[in-house]
């Protein structure tokens, strides 16, 4: 049977516990091999979760979780953003083919961000958008 006392033991329960055990601690410590009787009861359950080691190896995994999602939802949208630029830029100077891609971009960036964007695409008026808060209503830009 797995001891807490053995540091591999203690990594592998935080590593099965924010991967593949999703979150649910009696999922993770029969992956372990503990006994059934271990995993159903709840006192024996926390007592291993109450840890200060395996507390300390989740949070451990927790953080590196997080700063590799930030940093992957940072790099996406610095490259949304550079596409949008790009894309704004060939509308601006007349590229028809572009237009339907730009809006498309766009709308894309609304999903990831939560925000509405209205683009306005009309012969000679430029581009005007509107930023605002998801459910709210846009503000009207002079052009």
């Amino acid at each position: 049977m797995p001891s807490i006392k053995d540091e591999s033991t203690v990594d592998k329960i935080a590593e099965i516990f924010c991967g593949e055990g999703k979150r649910n601690k009696a999922v993770t410590l029969r992956a372990i091999g503990y006994a059934d009787s271990t995993c159903v009861s709840g006192t024996c359950r926390e007592k291993i979760y109450e840890n200060i080691r395996v507390k300390a190896a989740i949070a451990r995994i927790d953080a590196t979780n997080q700063a590799k999602a930030d940093y992957n939802y940072d790099k996406a949208m610095l490259e949304l953003n550079e596409l949008i630029a790009t894309l704004r830029k060939q509308v601006e100077s007349g590229n028809i083919q572009a237009k339907s891609l730009y809006l498309a971009v766009i709308k894309e960036k609304n999903c990831i961000t939560g925000l509405q964007q209205q683009v306005n695409i009309n012969k000679g008026d430029g581009l005007n958008i509107n930023i605002t808060e998801a459910g709210t209503y846009p503000r009207k830009v002079k052009a």
